[in-house]
C-alpha cells in the first residue's frame, strides 16, 4: 500500500481500527509518518483527482469528436434555422409541381457511410453559391431567406474545415449539378425554385449525415 520509512531495528506498527474501509470507487492516496518510532497509515480521498481525471477524459472526447467530424455544426440543431428553413420552402413549394427532384437520393444506410457528411456539404457549398445567392427578387419572394442564407453559410464553412477530400467530382454531387442545370435550361426561375424548396431535404441530410456516429 505504500513505502515506510526505515526506522529502528525493532519497530512497532500500529493500525487504526476505527477507520471505516473506504467505498470501493473513490479512489485513495496513501501515506505514511514517522513519529518516535511508530509508523501510522491514513487514508485520504482524493476526489480532486479523480475529478481533474474526468475532466480531462470529457476534453479529450470533445476533441477526438471534432477531429473525427462527429461535432455537428450549431446552425444544424437550431431551431430557429429548421422554422426558417420551413417558412422558405413552403412558399417555393406552392408553386412546384412536384413531377421532378433535383436532390439526389440518400437512403437512411446511406447517411451512416463515411463520407456523406462531406458528400452533402459539397452539394451545400453550390447551394450557398448558386441557388440561394442573394437578389432582390428572391429576398422578397421567399419569406426568411436571408437568415436561411446566413445560417447554411456558417454550416458550409464549417464542414468546409472539416473535409479534407474534394468531393467535387463524386457521382452524387454530380448528378445534383447534372439535374439542376438541365431544369435550369428550360426554365432558370422554375429550377431555382424547385431547388429552394427542396433545401429542407438536404438539411435533413446533412443533419443525419454530420450526427455523431
Amino acid at each position: 500500500m505504500g513505502d515506510y520509512a526505515k526506522g529502528e531495528k525493532t519497530t512497532t506498527v500500529t493500525y487504526r481500527h476505527d477507520i471505516k474501509a473506504p467505498e470501493p470507487q473513490d479512489a485513495l492516496q496513501v501515506s505514511t509518518s514517522r513519529n518516535n518510532g511508530v509508523h501510522k497509515r491514513t487514508d485520504t480521498r482524493i476526489h480532486s483527482s479523480t475529478c481533474d481525471m474526468k475532466c480531462f477524459t470529457l476534453i479529450a472526447l470533445l476533441c477526438s469528436c471534432f477531429l473525427s467530424g462527429c461535432a455537428r455544426p450549431t446552425p444544424l440543431d437550431s431551431s430557429a434555422t429548421w422554422n426558417d428553413l420551413a417558412a422558405m420552402t413552403d412558399t417555393a413549394r406552392n408553386e412546384d409541381d412536384h413531377e421532378t427532384r433535383l436532390l439526389p437520393y440518400f437512403s437512411h444506410d446511406m447517411l451512416q457511410e463515411e463520407g456523406s457528411c462531406c458528400i452533402n456539404a459539397r452539394i451545400l457549398k453550390y447551394y450557398v453559391n448558386h441557388v440561394l445567392e442573394s437578389d432582390e427578387h428572391t429576398d422578397m419572394k421567399y419569406p426568411m431567406i436571408r437568415n436561411v442564407r446566413e445560417g447554411l453559410h456558417r454550416v458550409e464553412q464549417e464542414l468546409q474545415n472539416h473535409c479534407k477530400h474534394d468531393y467535387s467530382s463524386h457521382p452524387l454531387v454530380k448528378q445534383f449539378k447534372r439535374n439542376y442545370h438541365a431544369s435550369a435550361i428550360m426554365d432558370l426561375a422554375a429550377a431555382r425554385n424547385k431547388a429552394i424548396g427542396e433545401t429542407n431535404t438536404l438539411y435533413h441530410y446533412l443533419f443525419e449525415s454530420c450526427t455523431p456516429k
